[in-house]
């Protein structure tokens, strides 16, 4: 058995590392380090899951959320159950779009199997509270993957991204919030014409101001979970300025001890490259320092050990069975 910490900006946690995938496919297609693509497309040859519930651009999603009044489907995002290698990198890179990923989960509950969860921390809360009453969202769902979020644009800052670029979103095709650089890269745009647009990370309408000033959602200016802390392992981009790679890395804090089982026999099997980094690295990398609010972090560390208890009931044997009939 590993040995579980706790830190209040960073939640429980096994290990912290910083890996990339060895597939080059995915790899230069991931927004960092390739890490969740890699993970899922394992498990998933390895059948330790069924599916993973993942997220794609251009696809409307059934409840607007106000998104088909202000843009063009390609520039929607929304959840889909993944059950194969493609669908999965199809789901790589960034979204910085509201996506209703719990529109999915009615879906997920009519079947049967084993499902690993992909999303935000507001996403992985919403479905820690669902598996509390619902034991059987417990079972389907016993494999939680965080992305690590600062915040996300409401759907006019795309919209006003393209109006600054005389851009009409009735001619975009296909949007990349993150692609074809290290780490931070373009916002890749195609157009109808056979057009590229290129718009650098950090541009003044783009990260550089406009999407990190305004535009958001006010309950994201009061969230206290970064690091999605409630999830089994999460991901983020590399700021530690050590061990980078030219097409990037991802930072990784692995949370439940069976996630490490896995994450190590694919280092062993020379399917991920992956280095520890210590505490302090994570949090000045991550700016945690300078995110103090107490009080929610207070009630987040509660409610965090309500949701380690339920899941000793709801999901380890599930979990122990699937590891070992895999001889980890």
């Amino acid at each position: 058995m590993y040995p579980s910490f706790h830190h209040s900006a960073v939640g429980f946690y096994s290990y912290l590392a910083i890996a990339f995938s060895r597939n080059d496919h995915i790899h230069t297609n991931g927004a960092s380090g390739g890490m969740v693509s890699a993970l899922l497309t394992y498990m998933l040859k390895e059948k330790i899951i069924d599916g993973a519930i993942v997220t794609v651009m251009g696809k409307a999603p059934q409840h607007s959320l106000g998104a088909t009044e202000c843009c063009h489907p390609a520039l929607l995002a929304s959840a889909i159950i993944a059950t194969s290698e493609d669908e999965i990198i199809k789901s790589q890179k960034s979204k910085y779009c509201p996506v209703p990923v719990g529109e999915i989960l009615n879906s997920v509950r009519a079947k049967n199997g084993c499902y690993a969860f992909v999303g935000l921390p507001c996403h992985i809360l919403a479905l820690r509270k669902w598996q509390n009453f619902d034991k059987k969202m417990g079972e389907l769902i016993p494999f939680s993957l965080g992305l690590f979020c600062s915040r996300t644009p409401n759907f006019h800052a795309t919209k006003h991204l393209l109006y600054n670029r005389k851009i009409a979103s009735e001619d975009v095709i296909q949007l990349d919030y993150r692609a074809g650089g290290k780490n931070l890269g373009y916002m890749i745009i195609k157009l109808r014409n056979g057009e590229i647009k290129k718009i650098p990370h950090l541009s003044f309408d783009y990260w550089g101001y406009m999407f990190y000033k305004y535009f958001m959602p006010y309950r994201c200016y009061l969230c206290p979970d970064k690091l999605a802390s409630l999830s089994d392992i999460s991901f983020g981009d590399n700021w530690t300025g050590t061990g980078d790679h030219p097409h990037g890395t991802s930072t990784v804090v692995v949370r439940k001890p069976e996630m490490l089982t896995i994450i190590n026999e694919m280092t062993r099997k020379e399917l991920i490259c992956m280095r520890e980094i210590s505490l302090q690295a994570l949090i000045s990398s991550q700016d945690l320092a300078n995110k103090a609010q107490i009080a929610p972090r207070k009630r987040l560390l509660i409610y965090s050990v309500c949701i380690r208890l339920n899941m000793v009931i709801y999901n380890c044997t599930q979990i122990q069975d699937r590891i070992q009939s895999k001889h980890f």
